[in-house]
């Protein structure tokens, strides 16, 4: 009995120990995977954010362009012809184009220029007393139908300036190295890119254009103020706010047509702009430009 109670107790510390030394064993595989795991942690590059997450790869200039085409260009589009078709660019009344309207009189022109009778009153009177040296006092507003124009197309312009410096972005970054030979890609690229700088700079002039306006303006409100009673100086102001509203109404319309043309010319040509070398083996070479 003391024989057999002996031999379970050695084969008990026997099992203890084999368990502590499997356990020590387990423990040590544990740390070298624990070791493995950091190893390959720090070898894997992360971008940590102020919240200790892990950001998102930024948008490479391919995926700029295909959101640009498949989303951007559309609704700008889609916009442009609803502003067309929106109160803001109604064109001047027919009547009033053949002259039978109360405001091509002179006293309804100066009406509508100043704001009102009681604005037109005053700028009277005050015409009446040439010595007086304060001026008029009257706040004469500005023509609130060419207003509302221009701030629906200032940052529709901003937006066409940046969709055009993003194609110039991409195809810059398509550019191959350069070789001798087989350059219809290339050519390509070029004639796209010159289409892009065009728009830009012709939409980066017409933003310049809005605070223009109000300059020249302000110059044919000075002479009506002194000489109200000029029938030219009053039709002459009302003629150029009428010019100018019929002008920044078409470049809505220029716009429309810019982004089509643009659209239709990257769309076309995306595999020759994309990957110019590769598509001059091509048997079949097209482009936009002929």
């Amino acid at each position: 009995m003391v024989t057999t109670t002996r031999s379970m107790s050695k084969a008990s510390a026997a099992k203890r120990k084999n368990e502590a030394g499997g356990g020590g064993g387990g423990s040590g595989g544990s740390e070298e995977g624990d070791v493995a795991n950091k190893r390959q942690k720090s070898s894997t590059p992360t971008t940590a954010t102020g919240s200790g997450s892990v950001a998102t790869p930024s948008p490479t200039p391919a995926d700029d362009i295909t959101k640009i085409l498949r989303f951007d260009i559309p609704a700008a589009i889609a916009d442009l012809e609803a502003l067309l078709e929106s109160p803001i660019c109604r064109a001047t009344d027919q009547s009033d184009r053949n002259g039978n309207s109360e405001s091509t009189t002179t006293e309804g022109a100066l009406t509508e220029i100043f704001g009102g009778p009681e604005a037109l009153s005053a700028v009277l009177a005050q015409a009446q007393a040439p010595d007086s040296s304060d001026g008029v006092n009257v706040t004469v507003p500005s023509n609130q139908r060419i207003v509302d124009l221009m701030n629906a197309l200032e940052p529709r312009f901003v937006t066409i300036v940046v969709v055009a410096r993003s194609v110039r972005h991409w195809i810059r970054m398509s550019l191959p190295r350069i070789e001798s030979g087989g350059n219809f890609g290339v050519d390509v690229q070029d004639s796209v890119s010159e289409l892009a700088r065009r728009v830009e700079e012709d939409y980066l002039a017409k933003l310049q254009m809005i605070p223009i306006y109000f300059s020249e303006r302000l110059e044919h409100l000075e002479k009506l103020t002194e000489k109200p009673g000029f029938v030219d100086a009053v039709m002459a102001t009302r003629k150029f706010d009428n010019t100018e509203f019929e002008r920044f109404r078409i470049f809505v319309t220029d716009m429309k047509n810019d982004y089509e043309e643009l659209l239709h010319c990257v769309q076309t040509n995306f595999e020759l702009i994309q990957k110019p070398r590769a598509a001059v083996g091509n048997a079949e070479r097209t482009s936009y430009f002929g």
